[in-house]
């Protein structure tokens, strides 16, 4: 949390607001975050307001709340253990939802170990940024429904989002996803800036790779958000799109069926490779001398 709050400290933005909540964590209290802040060396630090729920919210519940305290034109939510990636990361995102007239802009995010400190990836690609610049809602919509490629974590929100409902609260902890679909099929558009702003600590709710279908606390929304967001929206989607669709939904079903896995049998497949090719590389990133050793033996056979 240190680093988070040190991070929004050192912004060259004029004027920033500065809100901590702690939302009924089992191993936080405002003490602990007092004691944190007493030992900053900022002037900033001054306008730091602290929050403590008596029960918890949920993600999306509390997001909603702590955009209602807030006085500021523009909301950008930082989590325990990410941080912005340079001083004036939040000067970028203001300028960028100014300039493209949007409620919503979002960046990259450096996906860093916590560990070592490392930087696996960037999240999304600029390869997967291309599918979002320069397109129809239309067609970003169809891309969100195949993919959740925005990241949360680089993303300001004005505060007209708010104003107008804000997160959707049928959700308990997807507060991302379901939003980009939302609000991208309802003809909205959403600003991207290609430049990373922050770093995102790879211990989050998802799962250490990312890939949160692979989260138990997040299966529930996710099926959900099929239910409310995609599915009865399928006459926008192509075929291909469909079919990718009806596999992921299938699989937060539990279904293995014979014909499930005839009809998505390929999918699973191409699904299960990348997983694993992904696997590989992070673990070549993050432990390159034992690769490097093993390249080495293999040079010698």
């Amino acid at each position: 949390m240190i680093s988070t709050i040190q991070s929004i400290l050192e912004q060259d933005y004029p004027d920033i607001e500065i809100i901590i909540s702690d939302d009924c964590t089992p191993n936080g209290s405002v003490e602990k975050i007092q004691n944190i802040l007493n030992n900053l060396n900022n002037c900033k630090k001054n306008a730091i307001k602290i929050f403590y729920q008596s029960t918890n919210l949920g993600i999306v519940k509390h997001a909603n709340l702590i955009a209602s305290k807030s006085v500021g034109n523009y909301i950008k939510f930082l989590p325990p253990g990410d941080r912005f990636s340079s001083p004036h990361a939040l000067h970028d995102l203001v300028d960028a939802i100014n300039r493209m007239n949007t409620q919503i802009v979002t960046s990259p995010a450096l996906i860093q170990n916590v560990v070592t400190g490392q930087v696996a990836y960037q999240f999304p690609s600029k390869y997967r940024l291309q599918k979002l610049v320069g397109h129809s809602t239309q067609e970003v919509f169809e891309t969100l429904t195949r993919s959740n490629i925005i990241s949360a974590v680089g993303t300001l929100y004005h505060k007209d989002f708010f104003t107008r409902g804000g997160f959707d609260c049928s959700y308990q902890h997807l507060d991302d996803w379901s939003t980009w679909l939302r609000i991208s099929r309802e003809n909205h558009p959403i600003g991207i800036l290609s430049t990373p702003t922050v770093y995102y600590a790879m211990d989050g709710v998802s799962n250490q790779y990312g890939d949160a279908f692979q989260s138990k606390l997040l299966h529930d929304d996710l099926v959900l958000c099929y239910e409310k967001e995609i599915l009865p929206y399928q006459n926008k989607l192509n075929i291909l799109t469909r079919w990718i669709v009806g596999y992921y939904y299938g699989s937060l079903l539990g279904r293995n069926d014979i014909l499930f896995q005839l009809l998505y049998g390929p999918m699973r497949l191409f699904c299960s490779f990348k997983k694993y090719v992904k696997k590989i590389i992070l673990a070549s990133k993050f432990h390159k001398s034992f690769f490097d050793k093993l390249l080495k033996r293999f040079r010698c056979i």
